[in-house]
């Protein structure tokens, strides 16, 4: 067996079976990536590419109130005049679903560019730990 410590998540993932996570020198957990994301990871990441037309960025506004309105759990992330990034924590959603609903999304908001979805990352798991820690 090897121990590799590191603060570079990819890394980790890349090179390792199994992980645990130490804050302030103590294990918070342990278990193969999948496992980690799936119990302590936050749903998923969603991120708009938005048309700069200034016709088009009137509608912005209303395209959040749509997010808010269609996840009870969501939180905007970050914005920037040519994109919108959201983290949606509703667990009960199923990524086919949310696929859906992003093209649903598309259609009526013709803001949108294109459109990105991923799952909650390992490096946000381990922030998610370090938050934790310093509340």
């Amino acid at each position: 067996a090897v121990l590799l410590t590191s603060h570079s998540m990819r890394e980790c993932e890349a090179l390792c079976g199994r992980l645990t996570i130490m804050v302030d020198g103590r294990l918070v957990c342990l278990g193969d990536t999948q496992y980690l994301k799936k119990k302590f990871g936050q749903g998923y990441t969603v991120l708009f590419v938005l048309y700069t037309v200034r016709e088009l960025q009137d509608t912005i506004p209303a395209l959040k109130a749509e997010m808010y309105k269609l996840f009870s759990r969501v939180k905007l992330k970050d914005e920037h005049k040519k994109a919108i990034h959201f983290h949606v924590k509703d667990e009960d959603i199923k990524l086919s679903q949310l696929f859906g609903t992003m093209e649903n999304l598309k259609k009526s908001f013709p803001v949108i560019e294109s459109y990105a979805l991923g799952d909650t990352t390992l490096e946000q798991v381990f922030i998610s730990f370090a938050k934790s820690h310093i509340k």
